[in-house]
């Protein structure tokens, strides 16, 4: 399951840079970080930018509900 989540959330933001969309905010984290922030800059490399998901599933329960 992981596996899959992490397949489909990867193909998903490969989506939002082709279509030039940041609904993430993957750039706001970035300058929050970074002293000489230049959204110019940003704009320009995030669509080529490699960005890599880690995901964790934890199964809590399982059965059938009712």
């Amino acid at each position: 399951m992981s596996k899959d989540v992490k397949e489909r959330s990867e193909r998903l933001v490969r989506n939002f840079q082709k279509l030039h969309v940041e609904p993430l905010g993957i750039g706001e984290q970035v300058r929050t970080r970074t002293r000489s922030w230049d959204k110019k800059k940003w704009d320009e490399i995030y669509t080529s930018i490699p960005i890599n998901v880690n995901a964790k599933v934890e199964i809590l329960e399982s059965g059938v509900v009712e």
